[in-house]
């Protein structure tokens, strides 16, 4: 029986232990989101329970705002017949996607690089980003996680391929631009640009052309994502339209829901509010070496090639968000794991380091003292997880719910669309309770299936909910009340009477 190595079964535990704490600790103890997590895990939840898993639905019908393809969904609603009916399952697909994307730097580096340890320091890299371990990321119920997962898939097995030349390494490719495609639609292509510039520069593009394997790939990819597309219209009238609203000619040439920013934009994210920071200023340099670097240029080449012409991409469009640009960010912390393992090779080799013992010291002092200050950040910011900003309040709804067990039956009053509340209110009553959700002013067309009564009214003896300052205001104003039960800035309120 072989003897089993010791430091590298004593490094691959305690990487796995840094992998668990960004995207594990406490995944579940914050509530859900205001907008996008909380109307996927409506969606899930939904799902999971009335057995419609070709059309997402929401407060009961299509969601034609929420247009994107289902895995996503899927993955949430099959989590949630597993692990129950709860933010776990919600984030569990993310944070599962963010470490295979971890393990995918690793796999890359090493079996394609001959580069290890870059793989491991650009996974502590990408696990160490604010916007990667933040809402949209990989601790949140939203797409961009998986999303990232695939495109980067789909842009190293092309490397692989033009390197191999193997055919089932473009099948492969082809897996997962369907897979990317049919987890946000055509975010998910927004990668091909590099790909086939790419393949220009290295002369293989008109090879590609002729190459039979290259149109069975492509059939691959539209038969079944376009059969989606097709047969939701037909089940789903207009949703071809949504699709186009909300997604591909709306989206890109319109600012929808007022984010409308300047093209240079995600520049200032990454760098002004050092999104991706620290790492953002080592990006110069790692391009600089890998281009240097006779082994990695090609590689090199082609992450330069996807920065560029993403970022171009993403940047001209009209409706800009700040999580656009987070598939990016795998591509990069290769660039920047490559670049600390050049680093770490130079000095070895110049202090002429030839004992295990030595090397792995030099090691772990560059690894404490390039990471340590990003790392504790991250854990600092997933171990007391709370809601910041103006829209806290917005999300206070299910801590006060859960204060309040026995209490079964209200209404839960709030200003406008909260689809925090809609999940939370679904969920409760799955399990007995009955809640319903009145607003102060209708939303926006499309958000709901139906508008609800605005202003609300109510009777004598009801009990009524409420977390933000608005609704406080009006029931204060038009009632008169008792509190029941009051917690932070969240209220249960016994109606006595219409205010004379």
């Amino acid at each position: 029986m072989p003897k089993l190595r010791f430091w590298p079964l004593l490094g691959g535990f305690l990487f796995a232990l840094l992998c668990y704490f960004p995207l594990f600790l406490h995944l579940d103890s914050l509530s859900l989101r205001l907008w996008d997590e909380s109307r996927r895990g409506v969606n899930a939840l939904e799902m999971a329970t009335n057995g419609h898993w070709l059309v997402p639905h929401f407060a009961g019908a299509p969601d034609m705002w929420g247009t994107k393809p289902p895995l996503l969904i899927w993955l949430q609603a099959t989590f949630m017949k597993i692990v129950g009916y709860n933010e776990l399952a919600v984030r569990l697909p993310s944070a599962l996607a963010a470490l295979a994307t971890v393990f995918l730097l690793i796999w890359f580096a090493k079996r394609l690089l001959n580069r290890p340890l870059a793989g491991y320091l650009a996974g502590l890299v990408l696990l160490t980003s604010d916007i990667y371990i933040e809402s949209h990321g990989a601790i949140s119920g939203d797409y961009d996680t998986l999303l990232a997962l695939w495109q980067t898939a789909y842009l190293f097995t092309f490397y692989r391929y033009l390197e191999d030349r193997q055919p089932k390494l473009l099948y492969l490719t082809g897996l997962f631009i369907f897979l990317a495609a049919f987890t946000k639609g055509i975010a998910g292509l927004f990668f091909l640009p590099a790909l086939v510039v790419y393949a220009i520069f290295r002369k293989e593009f008109l090879p590609l052309l002729k190459n039979k394997s290259t149109y069975w790939t492509l059939l691959g990819v539209l038969i079944p994502l376009l059969g989606y597309y097709f047969l939701r219209e037909a089940v789903n009238p207009g949703y071809l339209q949504a699709v186009w609203e909300n997604e591909l000619g709306g989206r890109y040439f319109e600012a929808k829901e007022g984010q409308e920013q300047p093209w240079w934009f995600y520049f200032r994210m990454i760098f002004k509010y050092e999104l991706f920071s620290p790492w953002a200023y080592w990006i110069p340099v790692a391009f600089l070496i890998g281009f240097l670097t006779k082994k990695l240029q090609h590689i090199t080449l082609l992450l330069a090639l996807n920065f560029v012409l993403f970022f171009t991409l993403i940047s001209f469009a009209k409706t800009k968000l700040t999580w656009y640009f987070m598939p990016i960010l795998p591509g990069l912390s290769l660039l920047v794991g490559l670049l600390i393992a050049e680093v770490y090779e130079a000095v070895r080799t110049h202090l002429q380091l030839s004992r295990p013992w030595l090397r792995n010291a030099l090691l772990m002092v560059m690894m404490l003292t390039i990471f340590t200050l990003p790392y504790s950040r991250i854990i600092q910011k997933v171990y007391v997880f709370e809601h910041e900003g103006y829209l806290k309040e917005k999300m206070d709804y299910r801590d006060f719910m859960q204060k309040i067990p026995e209490e079964k039956q209200y209404s839960i009053l709030h200003p406008y669309y909260n689809g925090h509340v809609v999940f939370y209110q679904a969920l409760y009553n799955l399990r007995g309770y009955q809640i319903q959700d009145k607003m102060l002013h209708a939303p926006q067309e499309g958000v709901l299936p139906e508008n609800p009564e605005t202003p609300p009214t109510f009777q004598q003896g009801e009990k009524v909910m409420l977390c933000e300052t608005e609704p406080w205001q009006y029931l204060s104003s038009n009632y008169a009340w008792e509190i029941q039960r009051e917690w932070k800035g969240c209220k249960l309120i016994l109606v006595k009477g219409v205010r004379e």
